[in-house]
């Protein structure tokens, strides 16, 4: 439980991260619970849902079931998320009723996940309430995950809450939610939302790769994006498509080790070298 601001870093230099698992026979909530308040910097840091014959682990980290009356803060940079095994887990969670002032995600992986990557969807009472004021994921990959890798709602009009604030950008979503009438990125009820120099593969099969619920004021882009063998972006105004959209299947470098740059000189590359392409370091 973390209460206070506290930053969990991995020693420079090893060969690989750090990984939390569960060491008891209980089912955990989480690997890490944000208090009200609290400021959260985790880095370097791999989070292992299921861990032999241990309890599951509900979600890497979320914030406390708990109300808050102060929003908290996260900042996770190259960290890993991977087996939670259930379709309630996720990588990340916000709970009902509290609020994240800034949720920051950066190069970092989400993988082998049978609920959401980060779910931001749990306000479900439709009063204009939602989960994080700005969410920024950045250098991303999510791969192999049978719910959404990001699922954003709010509810209700209510004109006197003025986010969420989105932006995704050079992510890679390879893999993520076939099921019929799934969306790999749900973003329901975001004011302003940018999904930019992202790169969509075998993803919302079944329906859509982005699905938007906006009303017209709403400021909502997708741009510089490739859709390969991937659902459709759905909105209801059908005003966020720029003109930067691209169906060329993608040549990674090696999937098998989650390195989904883009291969030097491939079709992708020379349209553009801003999509995706991230995985090397992660």
């Amino acid at each position: 439980m973390v209460d206070k601001s506290i930053t969990i870093k991995a020693a420079n230099n090893l060969k690989s991260k750090p990984v939390f698992v569960n060491g008891s026979n209980k089912t955990l909530p989480a690997f890490i619970t944000i208090d009200n308040g609290a400021t959260l910097k985790v880095s370097g840091i791999a989070f292992k849902g299921a861990y032999g014959s241990a309890g599951d682990v509900r979600c890497g980290i979320r914030s406390t079931e708990l109300p808050m009356n102060k929003p908290y803060k996260v900042y996770i940079d190259h960290c890993e998320f991977y087996d939670y095994n259930e379709g309630s887990f996720a990588g990340f969670k916000g709970s009902k009723s509290t609020l994240a002032d800034s949720l920051v995600i950066t190069n970092s992986l989400f993988r082998n996940i049978s609920g959401t990557g980060i779910n931001l969807a749990e306000e479900r009472d439709d009063k204009g309430i939602y989960g994080a004021e700005s969410t920024v994921i950045k250098n991303c990959v999510f791969t192999n995950i049978l719910g959404s890798a990001i699922n954003v709602y709010r509810g209700g009009n209510d004109e006197s809450t003025l986010g969420p604030f989105v932006t995704i950008e050079n992510c890679t979503i390879n893999e993520v939610d076939n099921r019929e009438q799934g969306a790999a990125i749900r973003l329901l009820g975001a004011q302003y939302a940018r999904v930019l120099n992202t790169n969509f593969v075998n993803s919302g099969e079944g329906g859509r790769s982005i699905e938007f619920k906006e009303f017209r004021w709403d400021n909502i882009l997708v741009d510089n994006c490739n859709f390969y063998n991937s659902g459709k972006v759905d909105t209801y105004y059908n005003k966020a498509l720029g003109k930067g959209i691209f169906k060329i299947k993608p040549e990674f470098t090696n999937i098998k080790d989650f390195n989904f740059n883009l291969k030097a000189g491939s079709e992708l590359s020379t349209k553009s070298k801003t999509i995706g392409g991230v995985g090397a370091n992660l």
